[in-house]
């Protein structure tokens, strides 16, 4: 990973750093070390032009993007910037920073009602399927413990498939928002989560469930 750099604006590249130790008048040591990226990557590729892909080269080439186009472009960054990073603490950290950027909509101090905001969000954008969702949301309750483990206990002892899942969530995630055509004409992250609100909280009212399932219960019996 040290010979990626994820950026496309503010891109650095690779950089090169030399030390020397001297002693009076005579060189008695010196190091050199190049960091960044070693070599460019062709952005014509076919790999790079899927809907996904392609949705971000819009928001990079509109003469102004919206609000909600840049907050995507910001958590995008901060994924990369995890898949690059050597400490898998880290890491951790700066992919539940990509996934807060999009999926909570107040800031402020991280509290136990964000993450269930964050949990309920990607939960509901990544699956149509209630037992997936499900799932989904109690895993990331259980990860956000571990960010928690992280940032105010400094553990640094982090389970290589949590990182992994992590990582797959926040992928998924973010695919689904960059693949959703309706959701990529919001303009505001606010409009975008009044959309997941909304969409949320459209579930029949909890006498029609009871209903639907007596009914269902009923069928099966006869």
């Amino acid at each position: 990973t040290q010979r990626m750099e994820v950026a496309i604006l503010g891109y650095k590249g690779l950089r090169t750093m030399e030390s020397f130790i001297f002693c009076e008048n005579e060189c008695i040591s010196s190091s050199f070390k190049k960091n960044g990226a070693f070599h460019l990557v062709n952005l014509d590729d076919e790999y790079f032009h899927t809907e996904t892909f392609n949705s971000i080269w819009r928001i990079i080439q509109a003469k102004s993007a919206s609000g909600f186009h840049k907050q995507i472009l910001l958590s995008i960054r901060w994924l990369g910037q995890a898949l690059t990073e050597k400490s898998a603490s880290v890491s951790f950290l700066k992919m539940t920073i990509s996934l807060e950027i999009l999926f909570t909509s107040s800031g402020g101090i991280f509290s136990p009602s964000l993450t269930s905001q964050i949990a309920e969000n990607v939960a509901f954008i990544i699956s149509d399927n209630l037992d997936t969702r499900l799932s989904i949301d109690a895993k990331l309750r259980e990860l956000y413990s571990v960010r928690s483990k992280i940032a105010h206990y400094g553990n640094t002892n982090i389970n290589n498939n949590d990182l992994l899942l992590l990582r797959g969530f926040a992928s998924a995630a973010i695919s689904k928002v960059l693949n959703n055509k309706f959701l990529m004409r919001l303009d505001t992250v606010a409009a975008f989560h009044l959309h997941l609100k909304r969409n949320r909280y459209s579930s029949p009212s909890l006498h029609q469930s009871l209903l639907s399932a007596s009914v269902s219960n009923e069928q099966k019996s006869d």
